[in-house]
């Protein structure tokens, strides 16, 4: 349901803007953000796209340890 929301726009055009000003929000997903994000004359200069490549096993776990997850299948 969320993705299907999101997919639709929710996001950028509901959830995002009624933030307060001073907000700072981080989306994540394995596809790039919508084309909106990149080319919206509004959003284009408040928005910063990341890629992230994979993280190999030792990195992971680096992440992992903090949350006490122990086992990476």
């Amino acid at each position: 349901m969320f993705r299907r929301a999101a997919g639709r726009g929710w996001l950028r055009q509901q959830f995002v803007p009624s933030l307060g000003a001073s907000s700072v929000a981080v989306l994540s997903g394995r596809d790039a953000p919508a084309g909106a994000w990149r080319t919206d004359p509004g959003w284009r200069r408040l928005v910063a796209i990341h890629r992230l490549d994979h993280l190999d096993a030792a990195d992971s776990a680096a992440l992992l340890a903090p949350t006490l997850v122990t086992e990476i299948r």
